[in-house]
């Protein structure tokens, strides 16, 4: 039966797991792999978790959280104040989690970060080019994004805990 006028309950404890999920992507996002001779960044960690946002939050709070989340990765990344929270609410506008009609599965998780990433990579490029004057490093940027969608499974999962561990499942 269809309610008219009724939204969907928003739940803003599920931005507990969220927001612990970003802040430690956002921890692990200075690091580097070291493989095969070169350096393989986790810059774009942070990408998967907010493609992976729940569904029943506030949107204001998200936004926030966001914002916040930005601002940690410029200043541990030493990179423009602003560009990164510009990235991370051009993806949360793109992907509009509250909109999602069904629920998470790998595959709509992993199309989901696939578009993130695109639209990051555009955003932050594009904003380097504007803020700096040269464009991103094309290789490093690829292995970014290729170590990002490696690890979404992980990120997945790891949000299944959280979910299951913080509100019950209820997403």
């Amino acid at each position: 039966m269809t309610f008219i006028n009724q939204t969907p309950v928003r739940r803003n404890s599920h931005l507990i797991p969220a927001g612990f999920a970003l802040a430690v992507s956002g921890l692990l996002c200075v690091l580097h792999l070291q493989l095969f001779g070169a350096s393989w960044p986790l810059l774009w960690l942070p990408v998967t978790v907010i493609a992976l946002w729940p569904s029943r939050v506030g949107p204001v709070l998200s936004a926030l959280l966001l914002v916040v989340a930005g601002l940690w990765v410029d200043f541990v990344t030493l990179g423009a104040p602003g560009q990164w929270p510009l990235v991370f609410l051009v993806i949360y506008s793109v992907i509009r989690p509250d909109r999602r009609p069904a629920p998470n599965s790998v595959i709509s998780g992993l199309s989901r970060v696939a578009v993130a990433l695109i639209i990051a990579v555009l955003v932050h490029s594009l904003s380097g080019r504007v803020v700096y004057g040269v464009w991103p490093d094309v290789t490093s940027v690829g292995r970014g994004v290729l170590v990002a969608m490696l690890l979404t499974p992980l990120v997945i999962l790891g949000r299944a805990v959280a979910t299951r561990s913080f509100s019950g499942g209820d997403i």
